[in-house]
């Protein structure tokens, strides 16, 4: 359905005749339909702008003229609805027409209008193309919305590419590479890679990596064999000793750390030396009593023993 400038017309003398306003009416209808080719939404839009928007703004309401048709336009133009968010779905749910459109609308490619084309009747039923004998978008509106919203997404599109795709960024005017501005971008890239943020992992990692070195270290490192003990010389010596007489290993080890003597070993230490003289004079009494052989053998036998005593307790003294 569309409205014809004298339709337009008949129903701007109603709304004057109602609310009082005066206007050039075939002027203002033929400007309407200049700019929206008789589409009622669009039709009724313009004029809704004019009334609500416009002449409030205005010290003399008491008519409208082709300057505010200009300007309800514009505002039409800038504000969002659902017309147009409807307009802008469908082209974006088929990308063959999409690319239609844009071949004819932003390329300037002249096609000739086809009834019986798919791609054609289905812009058609969309309200996007209108009956001519070249494809061409319905009205002025619709080509400037669709217009601004293609272009935009191609500047948007141009942007993104530029913005992965800046090898031309690093080339010199006769082409060559331009190696200061190339270490220039790696450095800031770098930075923003390794930022003071990941300090903390990067010094989380070098912790961990120490830790794995000492670990390898000390698993390279051949381990001191631990010392042989050997047995208490007691026990060595005297293996003919029952074992309650013998000194514990530990008593024996105990003292070759702290070799100090108690006061008890000094005490057997000094009866040893007093027997040993007790036998010496016994010996020189035995002597005066047998034969000298006789005297000799006994005074060896007594002072070997004795001797033997005396060695046994200093061991016990002195460890």
């Amino acid at each position: 359905m569309e409205f014809y400038p004298d339709e337009i017309a008949y129903m701007l003398r109603q709304y004057s005749e109602a609310e009082g306003v005066s206007m050039d009416f075939e002027a203002i209808a033929e400007r309407l339909y200049y700019h929206t080719s008789g589409y009622p939404f669009l039709v009724s839009k313009l004029c809704k702008n004019i009334a609500e928007l416009i002449l409030p703004k205005r010290q003399d309401r008491s008519y409208w003229d082709l300057a505010d048709v200009e300007a309800s336009v514009q505002l039409l133009l800038r504000e969002r609805n659902t017309n147009f968010d409807s307009l802008i779905k469908n082209l974006e749910n088929n990308q063959n027409l999409y690319n239609l459109v844009y071949r004819v609308l932003v390329e300037g490619e002249v096609i000739p209008y086809n009834p019986d084309a798919p791609l054609a009747q289905l812009g058609r039923t969309y309200g996007i193309f209108r009956d001519y004998h070249n494809l061409a978008i319905h009205n002025r509106i619709y080509e400037q919305c669709i217009y601004n919203y293609m272009t935009a997404k191609r500047l948007q599109l141009m942007i993104d590419e530029k913005k992965y795709n800046f090898g031309d960024q690093f080339l010199t005017d006769d082409g060559a590479l331009d190696l200061e501005r190339v270490l220039r971008k790696f450095q800031s890239f770098m930075k923003q890679q390794y930022s003071a943020k990941n300090n903390q992992l990067y010094l989380s990692a070098l912790q961990i990596h120490h830790r794995v070195e000492a670990v390898a270290r000390r698993q390279s490192t051949p381990e001191r064999p631990q010392p042989t003990r050997r047995l208490p010389r007691q026990t060595q010596r005297r293996p003919w000793l029952p074992a309650h007489l013998r000194r514990p290993a530990e008593a024996q080890l105990a003292r070759r750390t702290n070799p100090a003597p108690r006061k008890g070993d000094f005490c057997r230490l000094g009866v040893g030396l007093k027997i040993l003289v007790h036998r010496v004079n016994l010996s020189i009494k035995i002597k005066s009593l047998v034969s000298d052989s006789q005297a000799t053998v006994a005074i060896f036998v007594i002072v070997v023993f004795s001797w033997v005593g005396i060695m046994d307790s200093a061991h016990q003294t002195f460890g």
